[in-house]
């Protein structure tokens, strides 16, 4: 997306390379590149805090070398990554967020205000818990939408739009409005659609296709039955089938908590590895 702002979360364990590429994407799309730094805060052991209101803490003799050592890393990696965004001439700047995991979403709330649209560097996600912190952060607490393995680099031809009628995916819809403009197909796909026995009642899909239409995408509109599967794995089967690049979808329509025990359509699209997907709240 041109002449934006792209929130791209890392941690210090990223290296160079997916950074210089998005670095490089950002400085052709004249977009700023605001890099999202995550570094652990070191936990005291459990053994430091003493039972209140009796006990004292004490924190090990080791534990300030570690803190500093850290802190160190940190301020090392910034340096780095803001010559790699000088060495490349994009607009960018570093964003640390030093934090303990349940301490993530103020950092990121704060970040992502100024920016258009999050990414994530591939490295985050090997920490399942760390990355899931991030991403509903982004999701629940702040303005933009969260593209997952996607990169800046990656044009969006083809765009599967998942539509259920429901505000959580016209929200989604509205925000990627900029991908599905310059798309040269959009798809909008509506599962397990209800018979309409009211005349007057809108047929699902055909008002946001005016919507798009009038914005000058071009428009397939498909009302497809799931045959009892979930609904996750049927968007990402069609999103397969028609050849798309991108799918586009409503997130967490239902509570986390559901999603998490009984599983949904927003765990099956955040889980998978292959397919970018853009979403919002």
């Amino acid at each position: 997306m041109k002449n934006a702002t792209a929130l791209y979360c890392v941690d210090v364990t990223t290296p160079d390379d997916p950074i210089q590429a998005a670095a490089q994407a950002a400085a052709k799309q004249n977009t700023h590149l605001a890099v999202l730094l995550y570094a652990e805060f070191p936990t005291l052991p459990i053994n430091a805090y003493g039972a209140m209101p009796y006990g004292n803490i004490t924190v090990p003799d080791a534990w300030p070398a570690t803190l500093k050592a850290a802190q160190t890393d940190l301020k090392e990696r910034v340096s780095a990554i803001e010559a790699l965004l000088g060495r490349e001439n994009a607009s960018g700047d570093v964003r640390p967020l030093f934090a303990a995991t349940a301490e993530i979403k103020p950092g990121v709330e704060q970040a992502s205000r100024s920016c258009d649209v999050a990414y994530f560097a591939p490295e985050l996600r090997e920490d399942e818990i760390v990355f899931k912190e991030v991403l509903h952060s982004v999701l629940f607490h702040s303005p933009i939408p969260a593209i997952v393995n996607g990169t800046l680099e990656t044009a969006h031809d083809r765009v599967l739009l998942a539509w259920n009628n429901t505000q959580t995916s016209a929200r989604a819809a509205h925000l990627a409005l900029p991908y599905l403009k310059e798309a040269s197909e959009v798809h909008i796909a509506c599962f397990d659609v209800p018979a309409i026995k009211d005349s007057k009642k809108i047929e699902p899909g055909r008002e946001m296709a005016a919507w798009l239409s009038h914005h000058g995408c071009n428009l397939t509109l498909t009302q497809l039955p799931s045959g009892g599967r979930e609904i996750g794995t049927c968007i990402l089967d069609h999103a397969g089938e028609i050849g798309a690049d991108l799918i586009v979808a409503g997130a967490y329509g239902h509570s986390r908590l559901q999603q998490a025990v009984f599983g949904g359509t927003s765990k099956t699209l955040i889980e998978q590895r292959e397919m970018p997907v853009f979403l919002a709240h």
